[in-house]
This record gives structure tokens, C-alpha cells and sequence, in this order.
């Protein structure tokens, strides 16, 4: 195995991985590495376990996080030697590598035939010029886009997860990431953007139900305890503290207050009604 330094270098930030080669990128202070599948495929070997990348796939390795590539014989891998203060949000978002599937199609597409030419100059002994900078800034561009589009899908899984499971007491972030296939870090990362915590939300959607089960009239003789067990609520006081929490009186309080709320309403309905009433009444008395 090769240290990636020990290959043919014919510039100062771009390198050359020759087919049936295995390299380890280990990026030092101040700089990242793009590893990007010009032709044939590769495999990683990281924190993350194993992992395939196929030819316009890339891969940044940030520092903290080396990873072994094995190089198919037949395929062609270009290295590039980028500064990682353009990339400093991809690692505070992951904790190993990451990978750009740069045959994605998005407005920063242009990324996948960016790197095809400067490969294919490269290779060929020709001068690729010096701009690692704006390449690492278009990079994050092109993950940035990725990102949103993943948290997006992240965010809706999750919130499918969480209503089909609320009654179970087990329900809990690790819950969650299991089910969604992703890292407890990401989903953090991806609940923070909607101002909120994963556990927060969990909490907040079982309340919600307990309150309009307390508002229905149906469901007025099933105790506050029963409700609350309904909704993976199991304990009678953490369920009246976390309730008064978040809506400033006890389940049984607000169930109270909320029937006197609706029988207030509809004598006052009533009320009106009966005056109507009334009124049309003298009306046609009177004609």
C-alpha cells in the first residue's frame, strides 16, 4: 500500500492514482482531498465501513478522517489537493467522508464535467492551471445542494416514523435513526434546521395527540392516565408535568376547562338561537 504522497505527482495539487493501486488519503492541517473516479470504479475503506464509488462519483476527505482506496486496475483516479476552509461546514455536518454523486443533476452539475476536463488534461501532460480555491468552493456548492435535498427526504421519513410509532415508550432519537438508516449527528443536524430537537419533536407530537384526545367529546369517559399510556406516556406525573409544560395546566384540568370552554359556546349559541326566535316570532305577531 501506497501513501498517497509516494505516487506520480505532476503538479502540486493534482495526483494520479494508477489502476490496481491501494493509497491511503490522509489529508494534513489546512487541506482536503478530492478522489474523483474519472473511469472504471473504486473502494473505500473507512470509519463508515465499506463502500463502492463508480466512475463521475467523488469522494472529500476531510481531515480526522482517512480512508484506504483500492483502485480497480482497469480504472483511472485523480487526486486533487484542495484548502479546507472552503469545506469547513462539510465537516462540521459528517464525521467521516463524504461522497458527491456528481451525476446528480442540479444546477451545480457542472462540478462531474469540471473534473472530467481537468482529469483528461491532467492525463494527458497538460497544465491544469492552479485554482484549487474555486474548485473547493464550487464543491461546497455542489454538496450544499445535495444536502438539502437528503434532509429534506430525512426530515419527511422521520416524521413518518415518529406518528407510526408514538405509543411505543421505547420511541426515541436511536429509534428513529435506525429506522430512517441514518447517524444520530445527522439527524440532529437535520431537526436544528427546523428549530427544533429530535427528542423536542417526539415530545411535542405525543402532547399534541393527548390534547385533542382530551378535546374529544367521544372520548370523554377514557381516563387522563389511559390517554396518556395511548400515546407512549406510561407515567401518570411525567405525563402531567411534561403536559402543564407545555400547555400551562394539568391533563385534567384542561379537559375540564376545554368541556366548560364548549358548553359555554353552545349556550351562547343557544342563547342566540332563542332570541332569533323569539324575534321572528313578534315579527310575524305583529304583521
Amino acid at each position: 500500500m501506497l501513501p498517497l504522497h509516494e505516487t506520480d505527482t505532476a503538479s502540486s495539487w493534482v495526483s494520479t492514482v494508477q489502476g490496481g493501486q491501494s493509497v491511503c488519503l490522509h489529508p494534513g492541517n489546512g487541506s482536503a482531498q478530492l478522489c474523483f473516479v474519472r473511469s472504471g470504479s473504486l473502494s473505500i475503506e473507512n470509519t463508515d465501513g465499506h463502500r463502492e464509488l463508480d466512475e463521475g462519483d467523488a469522494l472529500i476527505v476531510l481531515e480526522g478522517a482517512p480512508a484506504v482506496v483500492r483502485v480497480d486496475r482497469e480504472a483511472e483516479i485523480v487526486v486533487f489537493l484542495l484548502p479546507s476552509a472552503p469545506l469547513g461546514a462539510l465537516q462540521a455536518l459528517r464525521d467521516a467522508n463524504v461522497v458527491l454523486e456528481t451525476r446528480r443533476s442540479s444546477t451545480v452539475s457542472i462540478l462531474g464535467h469540471l473534473l472530467c476536463a481537468l482529469s483528461e488534461e491532467h492525463l494527458n501532460g497538460r497544465s491544469v492551471g492552479d485554482f484549487p480555491q474555486q474548485l473547493a468552493a464550487l464543491v461546497r456548492l455542489h454538496f450544499q445542494a445535495i444536502v438539502h435535498s437528503d434532509d429534506s427526504n430525512l426530515w419527511t421519513e422521520s416524521e413518518q416514523v415518529i406518528e407510526g410509532a408514538l405509543w411505543d415508550p421505547d420511541l426515541d432519537p436511536a429509534y428513529v435513526a435506525r429506522a430512517v438508516h441514518a447517524s444520530l449527528r445527522t439527524l440532529h443536524r437535520v431537526f436544528r434546521a427546523q428549530g427544533t430537537s429530535l427528542s423536542a419533536w417526539i415530545r411535542h407530537r405525543r402532547l399534541e395527540h393527548c390534547r385533542e384526545d382530551l378535546e374529544d367529546l367521544a372520548m370523554s369517559e377514557v381516563s387522563v392516565r389511559t390517554i396518556g399510556a395511548r400515546w407512549g406516556l406510561h407515567d401518570p406525573a411525567h405525563f402531567s408535568r411534561l403536559f402543564k409544560s407545555e400547555y400551562g395546566q394539568s391533563p385534567g384540568s384542561y379537559r375540564r376547562s376545554w368541556a366548560q370552554s364548549r358548553q359555554s359556546e353552545h349556550l351562547a349559541v343557544s342563547g342566540a338561537f332563542d332570541r332569533r326566535t323569539t324575534n321572528v316570532m313578534a315579527l310575524a305577531g305583529n304583521r
